[in-house]
């Protein structure tokens, strides 16, 4: 039985090794007929490139599709066998994810979901996808020098279907520095710094942090989002101006200290006592010392003191005599004078 078994096996064996050597060295798969997309072509040997009498197994189909994919708007190729002497050949027009901006021939390229390169057409670019700097391209339909690519292409399609409009902002994402992702975004100042495997996570990080808190960004160069759970403002922001404290004035002290004071209660305090004091010290001074009531009053008592008390002359008719005094009476209101009186003289005669 095992005897028979082990036969059997190499009959089958025999018959695969025939076959295989009638299917690739004899005429009977020779190439007839090729099909691109469902649509026969009829000088396929011309317009393609395969070899018209050869075997289908002994086809250029390498070289074939290269050349296909170098044409405009092709980024992928696949070719089926179709036994016994057909080939069917599929193209897909796939749109690129982002672009590519070569550093040393300076020709931008498509990049496509896997991140290989495809050929592009400049005139057909779509500049609201972003370019990728600071690589280098090797050849068509290859990874570029920069591994990153082929992580950050899948990231930069979930922006564009869960953040649209934020992701048509982005114009430049460089990859020249190996720690981390510079992002440069339309309408900013400054750049994102985000790492290369969570490029996603720490942009929508990002998005919320800035809705949320809105941070001053005046002087600063970029936001580090590089380390977990934190975002670094890089730059420098410019410092307040303090204003001018006037030491002279108490009010002026009261309204920096007191914030909460409003400015239009401290700020006629502050002017107007000094206006209006000065002036009336001033003017009240000269008043005080040329006062008409006092002078006249005092100058006609040293210029007039016969109207305290006066003596006769005994030459005058009916004056007294001498020896006796004369008394003023208190002087009247009207300011009148008054009439004498004459005293008796107390000297008895003998």
């Amino acid at each position: 039985m095992a005897k028979e078994i082990k036969i059997l096996i190499g009959v089958v064996g025999l018959s695969l090794a025939g076959l295989v050597l009638l299917v690739k060295f004899t005429d009977v798969c020779q190439l007839q007929a090729v099909t691109l997309n469902g649509q026969p072509v009829s000088q396929w040997d011309r317009t393609l490139g395969f070899n018209a009498g050869r075997n289908l197994f002994r086809q250029p189909l390498d070289s074939v599709a290269e050349a296909m994919l170098a044409q405009n708007g092709i980024v992928h190729v696949n070719i089926k066998y179709q036994l016994p002497n057909g080939l069917s050949i599929s193209t897909n027009n796939l749109d690129p994810a982002c672009y590519v901006l070569d550093d040393f021939s300076g020709i931008i390229y498509g990049v496509d979901r896997t991140g290989r390169t495809v050929a592009l057409d400049p005139s057909t670019i779509d500049w609201e996808r972003p370019i990728i700097t600071g690589v280098r391209v090797r050849r068509l339909h290859e990874f570029c020098s920069d591994s990153r690519i082929t992580v950050l292409v899948p990231q930069i399609l979930r922006l564009q279907q869960e953040y649209p409009d934020v992701f048509r902002l982005i114009e430049e994402i460089n990859l020249s520095n190996p720690e981390y992702v510079r992002v440069s975004i339309a309408g900013l100042k400054y750049a994102l710094k985000l790492p290369g495997d969570r490029f996603a996570e720490r942009f929508i990080d990002y998005r919320k942090f800035m809705s949320r808190f809105k941070p001053a960004t005046a002087g600063v160069s970029a936001f580090d989002l590089t380390y977990d759970d934190m975002i670094i403002r890089v730059g420098s922001l410019p410092q307040k101006k303090k204003a001018v404290l006037d030491t002279a004035s108490i009010n002026d002290v009261a309204q920096f200290q007191d914030d909460s004071a409003p400015p239009v209660m401290i700020a006629p305090a502050a002017v107007k006592p000094a206006v209006a004091e000065t002036p009336a010290v001033k003017k009240s001074a000269p008043v005080v010392k040329k006062s008409s009531a006092v002078k006249p009053a005092t100058k006609s008592l040293k210029s007039k003191p016969a109207a305290v008390g006066k003596k006769w002359s005994p030459a005058k008719k009916g004056a007294p005599s001498k020896g006796s005094a004369v008394k003023s009476p208190a002087k009247k209101s009207s300011g009148g004078k008054s009439k004498p009186i004459a005293k008796k003289s107390s000297k008895k005669t003998s």
